[in-house]
């Protein structure tokens, strides 16, 4: 499914709990689609991608700083109001804490 539709089908939730519902039975990459384009909305010069192997599912957030994806102070600055870690070179967040963060991020969006 498109981002659009995904977030269309998002704004038609009822209730909070139909939102997770939604939001749950989105896959990973889906899921981070929604984060990638919050953060997008923040600041361009963020990478927001699925990474690939073992680690398949694991959001993978790298700024503009940098060719090591380190973050500018803007950037790390809009992580860290958001509540993720803007002080490495990268932030990470595991398959399992995704549903959590993409509700956070549609909430900031569309809320």
């Amino acid at each position: 499914m498109k981002i659009a539709e995904i977030l269309n089908s998002l704004e038609n939730a009822e209730s909070e709990s139909q939102l997770k519902n939604l939001i749950n039975e989105l896959s990973s990459v889906e899921q981070i689609a929604i984060i990638r384009k919050y953060l997008k909305t923040q600041s361009k010069g963020f990478k927001v991608r699925n990474d690939r192997g073992t680690a398949y599912g694991w959001c993978i957030i790298s700024g503009s700083a940098n060719n090591f994806g380190g973050f500018t102070n803007e950037e790390a600055q809009i992580l860290d109001n958001f509540g993720l870690n803007g002080y490495s070179n990268c932030e990470l967040i595991k398959p399992e804490n995704l549903d959590y963060w993409c509700l956070k991020v549609y909430k900031h969006l569309f809320l």
